[in-house]
């Protein structure tokens, strides 16, 4: 929609074209910020695996 924006609005206003296009910019952005994997959360999920893996060989030795 952004690019939209920029594309249309360059045509008459040339100020209000940049606008759409950084528009369109920030929310690629955004959007690579929502799918790039976090690397804490790895490191986390791998604690938690390690502790429900000792509780487990817990459990099976008793």
């Amino acid at each position: 929609m952004w690019v939209v924006l920029g594309l249309i609005a360059n045509s008459f206003v040339t100020p209000m074209g940049v606008i759409g296009y950084v528009g369109a910019i920030f929310y690629l952005f955004k959007a690579f910020e929502v799918v790039s994997p976090n690397e804490d959360s790895t490191e986390v999920n791998v604690k938690k695996l390690n502790e429900v893996t000792k509780e487990l060989s817990e459990l099976e030795k008793t």
